[in-house]
């Protein structure tokens, strides 16, 4: 259990320090020094609106709330480039650009990263991309171990049902996050496949991202997401 905690902190922590990744060398120098002091982790109050009426939810199934097969039909893939990682690859929206450089700059464990290209604001929405070998460990293991590892950074992170990635099963996290004083919605899946290897996405957004925005997102992330 020790290696699963290991584990999950050092994915899920790292996740977190780029969502303030930006496109300037000024950017890139402050998220140097966040990096620097993930083990401070602290934590601010976040509110409990995690979730917003009327949005399409990549984990909700419309039909029964009692059906326990996973949702994996997200609908088209987005429109944008193709990012390729180890064993992988998905699309991003027109709009967003491969950040694996920058990203890598911050954490070398990130194995892919993307963003939104132009950030309207202080906070460029983000996606990163972890793995991990962890032989032995199980999605139930990860999806309890979750919550406790960032419970300073989302104090009410909420587990929601689980989905299918490209015939994967992944759990999902999501809620209001901050750290290093910046604050920022998390939406987190992840999945593990036979070799052991778990598989982390970490979409970070700016907090004032409608849930409909950020759902849209998401989907098209996930549909065109494939393994090799």
């Amino acid at each position: 259990m020790k290696k699963l905690a290991n584990l999950t902190a050092a994915v899920l922590v790292s996740s977190l320090v780029l969502a303030g990744c930006g496109d300037s060398d000024k950017d890139a120098k402050s998220s140097d020094d966040a990096a620097s002091q993930t083990s401070e982790s602290p934590s601010d109050d976040a509110s409990d609106n995690a979730s917003e009426d009327g949005a399409e939810d990549p984990s909700a199934d419309s039909s029964d709330d009692t059906d326990d097969t996973a949702k994996s039909d997200f609908g088209k893939p987005a429109d944008g480039a193709t990012v390729k990682g180890a064993g992988y690859s998905y699309s991003i929206p027109s709009d967003w650009k491969d950040i694996t450089k920058e990203a890598k700059k911050v954490q070398q464990s990130v194995d892919t990263a993307a963003g939104v290209a132009k950030p309207s604001g202080t906070f460029r929405s983000n996606l990163n991309v972890g793995i991990n070998d962890a032989p032995g460990t199980t999605l139930d293991q990860l999806e309890k171990a979750v919550p406790a590892q960032l419970k300073s950074m989302s104090p009410n992170l909420k587990s929601l049902p689980r989905v299918s990635i490209d015939g994967h099963e992944a759990i999902h996290h999501r809620g209001d996050a901050s750290q290093q004083g910046t604050k920022y919605f998390l939406e987190q899946f992840a999945t593990i496949d036979d070799d052991g290897k778990v598989m982390i996405l970490t979409f970070s957004f700016d907090p004032d991202t409608k849930q409909a925005d950020r759902d849209k997102v998401i989907n098209s992330v996930l549909a065109g997401l494939k393994f090799d």
